[in-house]
């Protein structure tokens, strides 16, 4: 199928159906990939390819993205490599640094730019700050007939036909990217994973629903966003934005392990969102884990240097031990009593916490949490947690500490309202 044979404009009204077969496409249209010789990056960076690949049209007109895409030297068809898909979030770019640290721990690699972006130098990308981007087809990537996608419209324009909405845009190339690195020589199609953060957490969680990844890895964002208490609440509160745009509607298709990590005072992000999406994706997949990090702030830097993701993708393509798991609550009011599952060679020294409020999960006008976590260390003895919380708690979750490749990783059990 070329891509000047179709033309994609739907109607709110169809529905989640609707979003589905619109997504369908992404998945089966040809792949159809140019590689950008004038902007593979230097230096440090060599062997980074710079390419475009065709995604789908808005309004009858063909649309084009910009990615980073890199294997590691060893990647070959005979020794095939783990894949990683990394999209950024608001603010951002496909981001070098990032792709080079999944490059260094032995997987493949492909970053995408989600809001129409394309690189005007050497390098774009080589940190947060980096201003050598445009929104504009200039040459080399002008083409004839091509129009420029949505940039990201915070979710204010759910009501236009579905194929002028940014996020179905950013979704739909989320998928095309996934396909273009599995169908790289080299790269171990059943072993591709996905990693998002902030704004490409939330489409981290939407993909998962669409693409069969072996692993994902959504940061800060999540669903439920719709009941989130920071500002990220009243971006998802109408109705439309609802009815398209909510990952819960579909995590019951999220059939992978997945890691949900967020900072558990995000002025972006609230807790209560991420845990619900735990909640419901960890009954599916047994694997799946909770990452919620104290003074963890909010940024792309902080999130691909935390260990945590790095270490889940290693359980699933390369059989490291799997993180602690929180296997059963029987907790009684604030006498805490959780059994916890673990591989005691592998961890031997873990420590845990509960981090708990003393009035209820609530964010003032500015989206500042209203009232600080206070932590209280617990107890660990054969698999059992336990111990008490004060009497003025009213909601906790529990943290436990563990040594990941000689940093401090953290798995956390499920937000608890008492």
């Amino acid at each position: 199928m070329s891509q000047s044979s179709f033309s994609i404009s739907l109607s709110l009204n169809e529905g989640e159906k609707t979003l589905a077969e619109a997504m369908d496409v992404a998945m089966t249209v040809d792949l159809s990939v140019q590689v950008v010789d004038a902007y593979h990056p230097t230096g440090s960076y060599q062997g980074i390819r710079a390419i475009t690949f065709d995604a789908l049209p808005i309004a009858g007109r063909e649309t084009k993205v910009f990615a980073y895409l890199a294997l590691p030297k060893a990647a070959s068809k005979e020794h095939p490599v783990p894949a990683i898909v990394l999209v950024h979030g608001g603010g951002g770019h496909p981001f070098l640094e990032w792709m080079t640290l999944w490059l260094n721990r032995g997987y493949a690699a492909i970053a995408l730019e989600t809001t129409g972006y394309f690189p005007t130098a050497v390098n774009a990308g080589d940190s947060e700050t980096s201003s050598a981007w445009k929104r504009e087809l200039v040459a080399p990537f002008a083409a004839e007939g091509y129009a420029l996608q949505p940039d990201n419209d915070g979710m204010q324009h759910s009501l236009l036909p579905i194929d002028q909405q940014w996020m179905y845009h950013a979704l739909a190339d989320t998928l095309i990217a996934s396909r273009v690195i599995s169908s790289q020589e080299g790269v171990d199609a059943s072993k591709v994973g996905i990693m998002g953060i902030s704004w490409g957490g939330i489409i981290a969680s939407l993909a998962l629903t669409f693409y069969p990844y072996a692993f994902a890895l959504p940061i800060y964002g999540s669903g439920y966003l719709d009941e989130a208490l920071s500002y990220m609440g009243k971006i998802f509160s109408d109705s439309a934005t609802q009815k398209l745009w909510l990952a819960q509607h579909r995590f019951a298709k999220a059939q992978m392990p997945i890691l949900w990590q967020g900072w558990n005072a995000d002025n972006n992000f609230s807790i209560n969102s991420i845990s619900k999406s735990y909640a419901d994706t960890a009954k599916i997949n047994g694997r799946t884990r909770l990452s919620l990090v104290n003074n963890m702030l909010h940024s792309h830097s902080i999130a691909w240097g935390r260990e945590e993701p790095f270490y889940f993708a290693d359980t699933v393509c390369l059989g490291k031990a799997e993180l602690p798991n929180f296997a059963a609550n029987s907790s009684v009011d604030r006498q805490i009593s959780w059994h916890l599952d673990y591989d005691e060679t592998a961890f031997p020294n873990l420590s845990v916490k509960a981090y708990y409020l003393t009035s209820p999960l609530a964010y003032d006008s500015s989206s500042t949490i209203a009232v600080a976590f206070t932590s209280l260390r617990l107890g660990l003895a054969d698999h059992e947690i336990t111990g008490s919380l004060p009497a003025e708690a009213v909601a906790y979750y529990l943290e436990v500490k563990a040594d990941l490749n000689g940093a401090n990783g953290f798995v956390s059990s499920p937000f608890v309202e008492l």
